[in-house]
């Protein structure tokens, strides 16, 4: 009976001892659950303030980086701009200059048959109004000698046919003379007029020319500044575009970096918690059974 009440008093003993363990364990876990809490919240507050210093480091350099590519862009846009409008402006040189020399070229020879044809019409038509004048006056001469041999011979009946006709001769040949003089002094006269009138015709052409070509060249320079604020709008798009895809691409990374890492902190705590757990227990296992073994020999 003492064997039976001892050995009843010894399970009765182990399984308070046990029930015991039990409890501890379980506040064991408690407790290591609650610290488990505690370091994934410290853990994840470093990560956050890791990963915001990791994303505030990896903005500021992407930031330079953007910046240095922006200048880089900048300059090159810059340099890309000046060689276009040089090369523009060369080509325009080139265009303006073979254009001014062509039209004229092709207005000097139009200029030349225009005026070829205006003075052979000129001459024809004054030569044709000088010898109808001419005629007229040489009618009227001839008319006025008619009457005034006539008369003179009239008045001279007596004198001799031939000096009468010497005479006439002498006449006639001092008015072709006088109509001839008339005739030079007309022409040349009608040629000077012309001429003033082709110099002025060309000056007004000159005029419009050199207006042309201003016009020209000021849409010209008009068209380069055009495309020059286009180019400096799209670059300026273009690095708009390239700064948010880069945030974008930054605030990925950064977010996949800070899940990955609290994965593992957490993995390595339940391990961690695992090993200490199973620890304590075994711990606290042997030390029962040893004050139990010693219980039981008393």
């Amino acid at each position: 009976q003492a064997e039976k009440a001892a050995a009843a008093k010894v399970a009765k003993d182990k399984l308070k001892q046990e029930k015991k363990l039990a409890d501890q364990a379980k506040t064991a876990a408690a407790k290591l659950a609650e610290d488990k809490l505690k370091q994934e919240k410290k853990l994840a507050e470093q990560a956050e303030k890791a990963a915001a210093a990791k994303v505030g480091e990896d903005k500021f350099k992407q930031e330079k980086q953007l910046a240095e590519q922006a200048e880089k862009v900048a300059a090159k846009a810059a340099e890309d701009k000046l060689k276009q409008e040089k090369k523009l402006a060369e080509q325009a040189e080139k265009a303006a200059g073979a254009k001014a020399a062509e039209d004229k070229l092709k207005q000097e020879k139009q200029m030349a048959e225009q005026a070829e044809k205006a003075a052979a019409a000129k001459v024809a038509k004054d030569k044709l109004k000088q010898e109808k004048q001419l005629a007229d006056q040489a009618k009227t001469a001839a008319a006025k000698l008619a009457e005034d041999k006539l008369k003179q011979e009239k008045k001279l009946a007596e004198q001799a046919e031939k000096a009468a006709a010497a005479k006439v001769g002498e006449d006639k040949f001092k008015q072709e003379k006088q109509l001839a003089e008339q005739a030079e002094k007309v022409a040349a006269a009608k040629a000077a007029e012309d001429k003033l009138k082709q110099e002025k015709q060309l000056a007004e052409q000159a005029e419009k020319v050199a207006a042309k070509a201003a016009e020209d060249k000021l849409k010209q320079e008009k068209q380069l500044a055009e495309q020059a604020e286009k180019v400096a709008a799209k670059a300026a798009e273009d690095k708009l575009k390239q700064e948010k895809k880069l945030a974008e691409q930054a605030e990925k990374a950064a977010g996949a970096k800070a899940a990955e890492d609290k994965l593992k902190q957490e993995k390595q705590m339940a391990e961690q918690a695992e090993k200490a757990a199973a620890a304590k227990v075994a711990k606290d296992k042997l030390k029962q059974e040893k004050q139990l073994a010693e219980q039981a020999e008393k």
